[in-house]
């Protein structure tokens, strides 16, 4: 893989064939990016191969988030003769990670063989079988089907019972996102200031993390999560104050919550079983 890769990829990502949905997000703080997505330009003029192993990128402004946001997929690096094979292409995919793709039966099995051609440390594992759409995880994981199990909901009282079978193969990580409530500040009632807070201040976070969510989530007080840098451990969030909300909403244009015109809470659903984590923890089993 060669600095020629990287701009292949990332002109492919940027041609209005491929029809990329990410492309602009993630990809259009290049220079010349908009102007290849819109159909105006046959490649990124702000991505220039120096040689085999130094690639120039020139962006439109400086933006500290830049290389974070070439972690997303659409900027990852595909093979230009693999691409070339067909359609399917990527059913049969040839990359330069710690696996090789060995075998892929659609909705029942994928299989992942150790490269030992990696350039980093190879792994130790000869393979890696995923069991798709093969019955519920913790289940399989009890009875020994598999090795490795995400923890639902309906399990976290089980796994982490100090005194059961599950808590000493319970693995506890951060994970690198987080939830939130969004305002329509172009909206009322949220146009007013004193009405966003005070519906901050009227949630109780606490509450939240040990009833709803069984504490396996740590309360947000930003918008950066754990492991991210720029995180904050001393930033202080608003905090519960139910009286100090009335407050608020009294010194509001409104007065009175009698007043509030109605509230819409558009949200995007939940499917299955599994936990969604909020600016918290990963639970797996292992």
């Amino acid at each position: 893989m060669t600095a020629q890769d990287f701009k292949y990829s990332w002109e492919r990502a940027c041609s209005p064939a491929t029809g990329s949905s990410t492309a602009s997000t993630y990809l259009g703080d290049i220079v010349g990016a908009n102007e290849m997505l819109a159909g105006k330009a046959p490649e990124l003029t702000g991505v220039k191969v120096v040689d085999d192993s130094t690639l120039q990128v020139t962006i439109t402004a400086p933006k500290t988030y830049f290389l974070f946001k070439l972690t997303y997929p659409v900027a990852f690096v595909v093979d230009r003769d693999n691409v070339a094979s067909g359609g399917d292409w990527w059913k049969n995919p040839n990359g330069t990670g710690p696996f090789h793709l060995r075998e892929w039966t659609d909705g029942s099995q994928l299989v992942l063989e150790r490269n030992s051609l990696y350039y980093g440390k190879v792994a130790v594992l000869g393979s890696v079988v995923f069991h798709l759409l093969a019955g519920l995880p913790m289940n399989l994981y009890e009875t020994g089907d598999i090795d490795v199990a995400a923890v639902g909901g309906a399990y976290i009282d089980k796994v982490t019972d100090k005194s059961g079978p599950f808590y000493s193969q319970l693995i506890v990580k951060p994970e690198l996102s987080f939830y939130y409530v969004g305002f329509n500040a172009a909206k009322p009632p949220f146009d007013d200031p004193n009405i966003r807070r005070a519906f901050s201040m009227a949630l109780d976070k606490d509450k939240l993390v040990s009833l709803v969510f069984q504490d396996t989530v740590a309360e947000a007080n930003g918008i950066v999560p754990p492991g991210i840098e720029g995180f904050d451990e001393n930033l202080k969030g608003i905090g519960f104050d139910p009286a100090g909300a009335r407050d608020l909403i009294k010194k509001s244009k409104y007065g009175d919550v009698s007043k509030l015109p109605p509230i819409t809470l558009t949200t995007g659903g939940e499917g299955g079983g599994c936990l969604r984590m909020v600016a918290g923890s990963g639970l797996s089993m292992a």
